[in-house]
């Protein structure tokens, strides 16, 4: 009688090209899933703020509530004149003066930890009257946050 040949792959490659098989395709799994999947985009804070004074050339306006406070690099801020962008958005930050058209904005953090809270202020200055001045605060990806009119 003949001997059959009932060779095969042998139980050591067969390993191998199972967890080779195995390996590639967790690796397109995870490639696929990865572009599917995008994290969430964090929710822009509730901020409401009200106008304190003009005077002068001056108004002041101050931050009533930022739900909840957030790092001021957070945030970009633009005055438009008369519906005109007179400053163009800048990122915020405290202590520093942004001009642009004659204006100058500038933003006190009044507890100095660096986010927007409650109590916080800002000026705008070398106002011209007549004209109605439009500070907007503007989230990371460019959406308004909130906006306050003077003079009020």
């Amino acid at each position: 009688m003949a001997k059959k040949d009932e060779g095969g792959v042998s139980p050591v490659i067969a390993t191998i090209l199972m967890v080779a098989i195995t390996v590639v395709l967790a690796a397109v799994l995870y490639v696929m899933v990865t572009r599917i999947i995008v994290p969430p985009e964090e929710p822009k804070p509730i901020v409401n703020l009200s106008g304190l004074s003009c005077s002068a050339g001056v108004c002041e306006g101050r931050v009533m509530t930022a739900s909840p406070a957030t790092d001021l690099d957070a945030f970009r801020v633009t005055v438009a004149a008369d519906g005109v962008t007179a400053i163009a958005p800048t990122t915020l930050a405290a202590d520093e003066n942004v001009t642009g058209s004659g204006l100058t904005f500038r933003y006190r953090d009044i507890g100095r930890e660096g986010s927007m809270t409650a109590v916080d202020s800002f000026r705008l200055s070398g106002l011209t009257d007549g004209v109605v001045y439009e500070v907007s605060f503007l989230w990371r990806n460019g959406d308004v946050v909130q906006s306050i009119t003077f003079p009020s």
